[in-house]
């Protein structure tokens, strides 16, 4: 958006070498223009372009989050604009360039301006760039202009940020530079043997060394004499600094062979303008491939507790405050209350070092402090790295939660400020966001406010105990469990859910109330609809722009369209309003969608209306009352509002569901991923105590669950046998082992009358023992029934 400015190949750019971009996905967000150097830390986000409403103090609203901001160059260091930009929220950040390419002549000549240069700077780290995890582009003067002048007008614009890997086959190839007196690659080089070693023969791992070219650098004389000394070999041709400063006897000139680095074609990526303009788009974008949810009204809302037990001096009745991980599998209705280890490192490499931190631990035999004795909880310092990273790391050194203390104090705290003499301070505590990579975490986490974890970390470097409470809570207010999905027609990550789930919505009966929404982004709100009422966002809207929806598989003109997404929506809201709305359970609903995605969940089909008169037919629904309730609603075509759209929108603002598929049960919001069994338990911890009903304590934990749902009723619980099954495997091996002692005992028997016989025969005739009764014979004889022994 705006469509003229679009190009299929994508717009030149430099990427910034910090920051942590989202290789694999991407950002597409609405744009503003902040309209000052953001060199300032304190970012006033009322300020810039697009203009917005006013609030009712007469102040123009903030931007609104998610969003990519756009800076002019220049005043700073790319580094302190993107961290300014990261703290004011944004998720991305395209730098506007100010000087022209000495080779665009256009631009030159249009600008007027006596200074061009000759190539587009490298956004290097400034060596304090570590903190930043928000991606940032550099985009070139010419192209910049046109966006900037359209965010002035008032235009909505909306640019996708990508980052591709290829994936040519089943073997991954990655390389390294560096040269042998560089610094920063040496910790990585001591470190990553093991996990080369690990990847095998998947992976090709290329060293390379960098050399500069002293011929290009001039270090070579017209006479072949070597003009940089010792900086190079081979009469200069081949230099190892990074900078040289060499004095010629002869010409006294000063050569540079960084120079050199400018010449050198940087790797383009794409950068793509799309024509969408709808707000929170990047968090849905970036987790297409992932279930995570956000809650609450605000981010101060969470659903779970943070206490400190041991020392009681730091137990407060009401817990601490944090921010929960929107990645991670919390014990939904329990509780993680373990000693806390302080890890004393960023805790962003791999390897993890269990020997060190706090408390001092006893030494073991070998002189070595012993490691954290587990289970424990691990807390560990903000910054260097993602939270992901750091979860994942602890998660493998064995923790089983992690509190991450952050480093920055709040600005409303003016205590901390001041008792740490800082410049820097944060209008809020970040969102603990998943990067995209979080699916494998599986311990969760919390993050601590500077004030509050800087008590913790003192007492633990003393050497004193500490002991804290990780607690989620479901509210159980009654015997009646209620839960919602918020999703959209096209969401991939909750199908498996969504055909999955009904035989468990229909044993939970009238016990548990099911409501599925749509979520429908807001056109007003997004400037999809212009001020004469236009629809500036063509097909990814309906009612004149009012109601709107990412387009599936980002073909703007063929396939999918997010008009489709919406219509979609409202036929399922309906479904539901007529078959699920008065039980809670809505097995046709269920159907419905089940059918949907087996039948018409492709681009030729989607939008066919035989081929959602099929559905209705298999699921048994009646067409004409769906098509009246949507028609009856406030349809989708006219400048008019639609009820049942306006009350998902207004749900969805109340409930602050921003990334999807979300989940919650009894108003709280499930982490980890969107998948049955989560579901399942959760909505099973949400009864009150003791009026759970059957098949929640018969089927959690059961072996065959699938069956266990059909049948209210666990065939093997807990993976063990039938007290028939028992029985009759002991009557069986007492009848092999009778069996068994039966066919010794006969065996045994024979051959101790064979050797009788055989005695007998050698010193005993055989004769005249006719009616001698008691003969030694009669137990030689087969058969015989005689002792040896006579009583």
């Amino acid at each position: 958006v705006p469509q003229t400015l679009f190009r299929p190949e994508g717009y030149d750019h430099r990427e910034a070498l910090f920051g942590v971009p989202p290789y694999g996905g991407s950002i597409a967000q609405s744009v503003y223009y902040a309209d000052s150097d953001l060199c300032d830390p304190t970012v006033d986000s009322r300020k810039g372009y697009p203009i917005r409403a006013k609030d009712s103090k007469g102040q123009m609203e903030p931007w609104p989050t998610p969003y990519i901001l756009m800076v002019d160059r220049g005043g700073c260091s790319f580094v302190q604009k993107v961290r300014n930009a990261q703290k004011a929220g944004a998720a991305g950040v395209v730098i506007a360039d100010n000087t022209c390419l000495c080779s665009d002549h256009d631009c030159v000549s249009a600008n007027g301006e006596d200074v061009c240069q000759p190539a587009e700077p490298i956004m290097a780290d400034d060596g304090s760039g570590g903190d930043v995890s928000i991606p940032s582009f550099l985009m070139f003067k010419v192209d910049a202009d046109q966006i900037i002048a359209e965010v002035r007008a008032n235009h909505p614009v909306q640019v996708e940020m990508q980052w591709a890997l290829p994936q040519p086959d089943d073997r991954v190839e990655y390389d390294l530079w560096t040269t042998p007196s560089d610094p920063v690659s040496k910790d990585f080089q001591k470190k990553f043997k093991p996990i080369a070693e690990a990847l095998g023969d998947r992976a090709y791992f290329t060293p390379h060394m960098y050399v500069y070219d002293g011929i290009k650098s001039n270090c070579q004389g017209f006479d072949g004499e070597n003009m940089c000394f010792n900086l190079c070999t081979n009469n200069g041709r081949y230099c190892g600094a990074n900078v040289v400063t060499a004095l010629t006897p002869h010409k006294q000139q000063i050569f540079k062979v960084h120079n050199m680095i400018n010449k050198t074609p940087s790797k383009t990526k794409t950068m793509t303008l799309f024509r969408t303009s709808i707000a929170a788009t990047l968090l849905l974008q970036l987790l297409q491939s992932r279930a995570n949810v956000v809650t609450a009204d605000t981010a101060d809302a969470v659903s779970s507790r943070l206490q400190v037990h041991v020392p009681q001096t730091l137990f407060r009745p009401e817990g601490y405050d944090h921010r929960e991980a929107l990645f991670g599998v919390p014990p939904y209705g329990g509780s993680i209350a373990q000693s806390v280890y302080y890890a004393d490192s960023d805790l962003c490499d791999p390897t993890v070092d269990s020997r060190k931190g706090y408390p001092i631990r006893a030494k073991d035999s070998k002189g070595q402090m012993e490691p954290w004795p587990t289970p424990y909880i691990l807390m560990v310092d903000r910054g260097g790295c993602s939270f992901v990273q750091k979860v994942r790391n602890a998660q493998k050194a064995g923790a089983a939660g992690v509190v991450i203390a952050d480093n920055t104090c709040l600005c409303s705290d003016h205590d901390c400020v001041s008792a740490n003499g800082e410049d820097v301070c944060q209008p809020a505590e970040p969102i603990m966001a998943d990067d995209g990579s979080g699916g494998d975490v599986s311990i969760p986490s919390f993050l601590m406010f500077k004030v509050d974890a800087d008590q913790i970390i003192a007492e633990v470097r003393a050497n004193h105990p500490v002991q804290v409470e990780m607690q989620w809570a479901l509210p159980q207010p009654d015997d009646r469990v209620e839960y919602d999905l918020w999703t959209t027609p096209s969401d991939p990550v909750s199908k498996d859910f969504q055909k999955k789930f009904k035989p468990i919505a229909e044993a939970l009966g009238d016990r548990a109330y099911f409501t599925p929404h749509m979520y429908v982004y807001d056109g007003i709100k997004s400037n999809c609809q212009g001020f004469d009422g236009e629809n500036m966002c063509f097909n990814l809207c309906t009612n004149n722009g009012r109601y709107c929806a990412t387009d599936p598989d980002n073909d703007l003109d063929h396939g999918i369209s997010g008009a489709d997404v919406v219509q979609e929506s409202l036929r399922r809201i309906c479904i539901w309003k007529q078959h699920g709305d008065s039980d809670g359970i809505g097995s046709e609903w269920w159907d419905y969608v089940t059918q949907f995605m087996d039948r018409c969940d492709s681009p030729d089909y989607f939008a066919n209306e035989d081929c959602v008169k099929d559905c209705y037919k298999h699921a048994g629904i009646d067409q004409v009352v769906i098509e009246n309730c949507m028609r009856d609603s406030g349809g989708l075509e006219k400048d008019q509002t639609n009820t049942f759209l306006d009350l998902e929108m207004q749900a969805q603002v109340k409930r602050g569901v921003v990334i999807l598929p979300t989940a919650f049960v009894n108003t709280v919001a499930l982490r980890g991923g969107l998948s049955v069994d989560t579901v399942f338990t959760a909505v099973c911890n949400g009864f009150l105590e003791g009026t759970e009903p059957k098949v929640c304590t018969e089927c959690a934990g059961c072996a065959d669950f699938d069956q266990c749902i059909a049948k209210k009723k666990c065939k093997s619980s807990g993976g063990g046998v039938s007290t028939h099954m028992f029985m009759s495997s002991i009557l069986l091996i007492s009848l092999i082992f009778g069996g068994a002692a039966f066919w010794h005992y006969r065996k045994t028997r024979e051959e101790m009358r064979e050797q009788v016989r055989g005695i007998l025969a050698e010193y005993m005739p055989l004769e005249g023992d006719d009616g001698q009764v008691g003969s030694p014979m009669d137990f030689a004889r087969r058969g015989g029934t005689e002792n040896l022994m006579s009583t």
